[in-house]
């Protein structure tokens, strides 16, 4: 596929079923619970929590389709207003005393404790975040992430943000930004609900980069 025949424009609500659907590949939500509303209440919760550190979102668009995402964070301007994006509403009594749902709010509360772990000491040296990155499989190895990335450290730039950071895990191709050149910071590893062992990366990057 060329690149000549992607586009890319900002986020929008017809967006979020597709992002949606991305996270939930990515993450595999639907291990949590087989009950569909359960697991759209997991998704829309999670998405919420992305936007609630997010100012800027573009979607990769290949013949009218989207085909990749990135959300991310500049700390040097207020830029885009994401929260209009957010899908979630408030968890009846019921739903909060779902296995499925109880055992997402705890990992993700070790999510959170091990991504607090990870950059400890370090958050004064960035200015940026790059929050969520996906790219549809179907469309991967053909240059799409490099496109939005760069477009993203761009934006960086210009809002004069030096260095950014992002997590990242082994659920996802984290082999990547080896690959591109970042820099692997520091590591760290959790038990989920589903009893594996799982690693989490904090990941460096220089706005100025060119992939």
């Amino acid at each position: 596929m060329s690149e000549e025949c992607v586009s890319f424009r900002p986020v929008s609500e017809k967006d979020i079923d597709f992002i949606k659907e991305m996270i939930n590949r990515t993450w595999e939500f639907d291990a949590y619970t087989k009950e569909a509303s359960m697991i759209d209440l997991i998704l829309c919760n999670y998405l919420e929590s992305l936007l609630d550190r997010s100012n800027y979102g573009e979607m990769a668009i290949c013949n009218d389709s989207p085909i990749g995402f990135l959300f991310g964070r500049c700390d040097t301007t207020s830029g885009q207003d994401l929260k209009y994006l957010s899908c979630f509403k408030s968890i009846s009594d019921e739903k909060a005393r779902d296995i499925g749902w109880d055992n997402y709010r705890q990992d993700l509360i070790k999510i959170k404790d091990a991504d607090d772990l990870l950059i400890k000491d370090k958050r004064d040296l960035f200015e940026g975040e790059l929050t969520l990155f996906i790219i549809d499989d179907s469309y991967r190895k053909n240059g799409i992430g490099r496109l939005l990335l760069n477009r993203f450290m761009k934006h960086l730039t210009e809002n004069d943000v030096k260095r950014a950071y992002l997590f990242t895990d082994d659920y996802c191709n984290f082999g990547f930004y080896n690959k591109i050149g970042f820099c692997q910071e520091n590591m760290t590893s959790i038990n989920l609900s589903d009893s594996n062992n799982r690693k989490f990366f904090l990941y460096s990057f220089c706005s100025d980069t060119h992939l």
